[in-house]
């Protein structure tokens, strides 16, 4: 790398499902690394002072996803890890800066663990049905997919799963 690139810290960029250990997985990967681990959710929470769904009961979705785009530009090149929020791929900006700023690792569970795990009320667009949440991921799984360079699944331990994440990193993040 040359010029501004060399410059530029990239960052280790998780995304997929909510419910599928992008947090977890984020906090034991970062600190194996030696660097931040920089969760979305909360900071968005934490600067908004409410939660995700009082952010979509009183702003929308699309308030939410601008936060959120807002948030990963903030982080674009801390050189750590960001844990995103399920649907942050959603946002053809947000993907962008996922993509532009590091390596994006699409970590995916099967959606019936997921379901095992998930507290339907924290999470605003599940509350409708199981029918729902089946159609969600099968709606996002192409684009966790399309933004995504490395794919990880995590079924196993969260060990497994961040021992995954550091064997399919390039040299530059070693």
């Amino acid at each position: 790398m040359t010029g501004a690139m060399a410059q530029t810290k990239l960052n280790i960029v998780l995304c997929g499902f909510m419910g599928c250990g992008k947090s977890t997985v984020g906090k034991i990967l970062a600190k194996k690394m030696g660097c931040q681990c920089v969760d979305l959710d909360k900071y968005i929470e934490d600067t908004a002072g409410m939660s995700i769904p009082e952010i979509f009961d009183k702003y929308g979705e699309e308030h939410f996803r601008k936060l959120e785009t807002e948030a990963l530009a903030a982080f674009a090149d801390i050189g750590g890890v960001v844990a995103t929020g399920g649907g942050t791929i959603l946002s053809e900006k947000s993907s962008e800066l996922m993509r532009d700023h590091g390596l994006v690792v699409f970590l995916h569970r099967d959606v019936t663990q997921i379901l095992d795990d998930l507290d339907m009320e924290i999470r605003p667009l599940l509350k409708e049905s199981i029918e729902y949440i089946f159609r969600l991921y099968e709606e996002r799984y192409p684009l966790y997919e399309k933004v995504s360079h490395v794919k990880v699944l995590n079924a196993g331990t969260v060990e497994d799963a961040v021992d995954q994440i550091a064997a399919a990193l390039p040299p530059v993040f070693r």
